[in-house]
């Protein structure tokens, strides 16, 4: 949320100067690089903070995600100098740059193993365009859902069998109980086809971090005071991280006022979510 309101107040300040600079013939693509390394290593960090601060309970996840801002820096300086060639011979960045900001509600169908269902979540969405086909955007959207298998998922005996947990030791056996499921925010790189009119239409990919908390049943084994055959439910606070792909449509309804229908497609190593929705968003 942070880094989504940093990235707005700069796009406010900035845009109004940077439209009237004059344009530059030998603005070198080594600027765009460096300005894309410098947002690319920002996004990175701001991804891999939230993903330690929503990893707790049975997760491991530490510090040393940090490292990620490397490749993150890297991805970023060859996106921005996408952009700056993008921009043809005159590269100023005031002759190009837009900023949209608004809000964004998803409606989106989750499936994986033992577990489906559907929910909703509004937030937050700002996109920057640094060139007329190239775009990058930071997401965050909340929900507080919990998905449960559905009916004869899990076998009877284990649900007829459930002791509490008095500690985190567990044996082999595991089914899923439910599924909760809090904040994602994403970080997209897009690129935009021609527009049509009004119409404008941008091909997105990009990382997601999604709050997740499993639980699960675990037989509980003879020397855990327990009677084999008898089953505990244990809880990991374990985010999912996945990468998305998918489009944005940008409609101009009124002045600097548009639309933005989304369809999102989102895969980690345990799930597959398809979202839908529409954000209302002002270009600066």
């Amino acid at each position: 949320m942070n880094l989504i309101r940093n990235l707005v107040c700069l796009a406010a300040l900035v845009t109004p100067a940077l439209a009237t600079a004059q344009p530059a013939q030998d603005d070198p693509l080594r600027h765009g690089a460096a300005y894309g390394a410098a947002i690319g290593a920002a996004a990175t960090t701001a991804l891999a903070n939230q993903l330690v601060r929503w990893c707790r309970t049975g997760c491991e996840a530490d510090g040393s995600m940090m490292m990620a801002v490397l490749p993150g820096a890297a991805i970023g300086a060859l996106v921005g100098w996408i952009a700056d060639k993008d921009a043809g011979p005159t590269r100023r960045v005031g002759q190009r740059f837009h900023a949209r900001l608004g809000s964004t509600v998803m409606q989106t169908w989750y499936d994986s193993p033992g577990i489906e269902g559907t929910y909703s979540a509004g937030g937050v969405a700002a996109t920057m365009q640094p060139s007329p086909h190239v775009t990058f955007a930071i997401e965050y959207r909340r929900a507080d859902v919990e998905l449960r298998p559905a009916p004869g998922v899990v076998p009877q005996h284990i649900l007829d069998n459930v002791i509490p947990a008095p500690n985190r030791s567990a044996g082999w056996t595991r089914a899923p109980y439910s599924r909760r499921l809090g904040g994602t925010l994403t970080e997209l790189v897009g690129g935009r086809l021609p527009a049509f009119g009004p119409v404008s239409v941008e091909l997105v990919g990009g990382v997601s971090v999604q709050q997740a908390e499993n639980l699960d049943y675990f037989d509980a084994e003879p020397g855990q005071n327990a009677a084999r055959g008898t089953y505990k439910v244990l809880n990991f606070q374990t985010p999912s991280v996945g990468y998305v792909y998918g489009t944005n449509v940008e409609i101009a309804a009124w002045r600097h006022l548009v639309v933005v229908p989304a369809l999102r497609v989102t895969q980690t190593s345990g799930a597959r979510q398809l979202s839908a929705g529409a954000g209302l968003q002002w270009r600066f």
